[in-house]
């Protein structure tokens, strides 16, 4: 039987061997559907704390998997990850939508009304914080897959991807919060 220490322990020696993979020059790389996989248990992460009716604390909770999220992407493609300059990055790209930041900034401020602001804001916050997050992945994907690190990172240069997987993020997220499969799955599933 296979207890919660043993898989603990698996994913530990996992990510020590990716991480040795990293310091000798190695790369592993991982399979699109290894990264679909990743990005979406995250969407998922996001959309849940983003549920949590406690003002502002589920954007600083978003950030969090966010940061989580391209520290697991970057480990899947041996990438060095620094939390202060992956920080900077998610903050600048999200900082650079304005209607996204105003958006997720009154959703998570409606929480301070009981029931129907936690209910409104709840919801408004968990598409939203999914969409985020899965465009998040996406660039970063992208970026590490193509050879680059968090250092030769652009924001400026991803802004209008970001807002088009932004978008893809919201369908992505409606889907899950819908309890349907993500649209990407559905295509895969359809051309099988």
């Amino acid at each position: 039987m296979i207890t919660e220490t043993d898989q603990t322990e698996a994913a530990t020696d996992a990510g020590d061997a990716v991480d040795d993979a990293v310091a000798a020059g190695h790369t592993i790389p991982p399979t699109d559907a290894q990264i679909d996989n990743l990005i979406k248990t995250y969407v998922i992460s996001a959309m849940a704390l983003s549920l949590v009716p406690v003002p502002v604390f589920d954007i600083a909770a978003l950030i969090a998997v966010e940061l989580k999220l391209i520290h697991a992407l970057a480990r899947r493609y041996s990438v060095r990850f620094s939390e202060n300059i992956a920080k900077s990055l998610v903050l600048s790209l999200i900082g650079g939508i304005v209607p996204i930041t105003a958006v997720a900034t009154a959703g998570s401020l409606l929480k301070v009304f009981p029931v129907i602001g936690s209910l409104a804001g709840g919801a408004s916050m968990a598409i939203l914080g999914g969409a985020i997050t899965y465009a998040i992945g996406r660039i970063f994907a992208e970026h590490f897959a193509s050879g680059g690190t968090l250092l030769t990172f652009r924001p400026a240069d991803v802004r209008e991807r970001f807002r088009d997987a932004v978008k893809r993020g919201k369908a992505e997220a409606a889907d899950l919060n819908a309890g349907h499969p993500p649209a990407d799955e559905g295509r895969a599933a359809a051309s099988a």
